[in-house]
């Protein structure tokens, strides 16, 4: 039972759990009996003096992914069983991934995502009162082509052998600066830009030693695009989102120290929603956060879907993880050994 397959990974969940999950699944799926039993005696077989091993008598069907994806994020997750954990290479090196994603304007995080703490504040800036669509689709359409990006603390990245969020949880300094990597956007759309939705920026602020990192690694430093790039672009006839001039806001009534009460307008910073064709190597994070900056403000990821991954994509050959655990194998086994040698 060799072979590569995807999955539609839900949200709050790692992807390593997802293997871990599936795997234990499958170790016990009549489907890989017959396949456990032959590695059982080539085990037996190979390794005789050490067949009395756990191990080597009760194996576990070989998994792997083929790209981590963001616990938030949701999306085409490749995985491999078997000897298709050898083609998992392909999906890590050259491959065209597509994503959804949405960004709240107003404030950076240390993870450079809603889950992170806040590390800077500009929220409800007059930057943000004149913000026009038409801006925030220049800005987002310098970021095309062959960039450099520089990954985010908070990733999966190795520095030394060891993950770069480790050395953000611990405090611990990095041995050396993380360089800026070569990616490339092939292509990016603006969906939509809107200040009637549902986001908040983060509560909790980041401590003083995680603002150090922070301007330590120069994480908030100017991105390639910046907004003297943009700034003739934007039309000042055209401004949206000030208090006068919308509706999507909300009025709250609140009471002073005199006693008396007065209408307090609270005006939501903007969310963008856009669709991004990229290389792989290319983190969303931090185009968002770059992007933020650029427009001469900060921001954040709020949501993160991936749509496509070289030939798998979403609504078309992709499985829902929730499908293998929620109904029986006659539901979905038929389907997966489609995809099995």
């Amino acid at each position: 039972m060799n072979g590569v397959f995807a999955i539609d990974k839900p949200t709050d969940k790692s992807s390593a759990s997802c293997v871990g999950d599936l795997q234990a699944l499958f170790t016990k799926s009549p489907i890989f009996r017959d396949h456990l039993d032959q590695v059982i005696a080539v085990n037996k077989s190979q390794n005789p003096k050490k067949f009395h091993r756990k191990k080597f008598q009760n194996p576990k069907v070989k998994i792997g992914h083929g790209g981590t994806l963001d616990p938030m994020a949701t999306g085409v997750m490749v995985l491999g069983l078997g000897s298709g954990t050898k083609q998992l290479s392909n999906y890590l090196g050259n491959t065209v991934k597509v994503y959804e994603a949405v960004a709240l304007l107003g404030s950076a995080t240390t993870s450079y995502d809603s889950e992170g703490e806040v590390l800077v504040k500009t929220v409800n800036e007059e930057a943000h009162k004149s913000l026009t669509k038409e801006k925030i689709e220049a800005v987002v359409a310098k970021f095309s082509g062959k960039l450099k990006q520089t990954p985010p603390l908070y990733s999966a990245l190795k520095m030394n052998g060891k993950p770069l969020y480790e050395y953000a949880r611990s405090g611990e300094p990095l041995p050396k600066e993380i360089q800026p990597r070569d990616i490339e956007i092939k292509e990016i759309e603006l969906l939509n830009v809107s200040w009637d939705h549902e986001y908040n920026h983060p509560k909790k602020e980041a401590t003083e030693e995680q603002k150090l990192v922070s301007n330590s690694l120069n994480q908030l430093c100017k991105p390639e695009v910046r907004p003297e790039d943009v700034a003739a672009s934007a039309d000042p006839q055209t401004t949206i989102g000030k208090a006068e001039e919308t509706d999507e806001h909300s009025v709250k009534k609140v009471k002073l120290s005199d006693g008396s009460s007065a209408n307090i307008i609270n005006v939501r910073d903007p969310i963008i929603h856009f669709r991004v064709t990229v290389s792989s190597g290319t983190y969303i994070r931090s185009l968002i956060h770059d992007i933020g900056l650029a427009l001469g403000t900060t921001a954040h990821m709020t949501k993160l879907v991936r749509l496509r991954q070289s030939n798998w994509e979403l609504g078309k050959n992709v499985f829902s993880y929730e499908d293998f655990f929620k109904h029986e194998e006659a539901y979905w086994g038929k389907a997966l050994e489609k995809c099995l040698d």
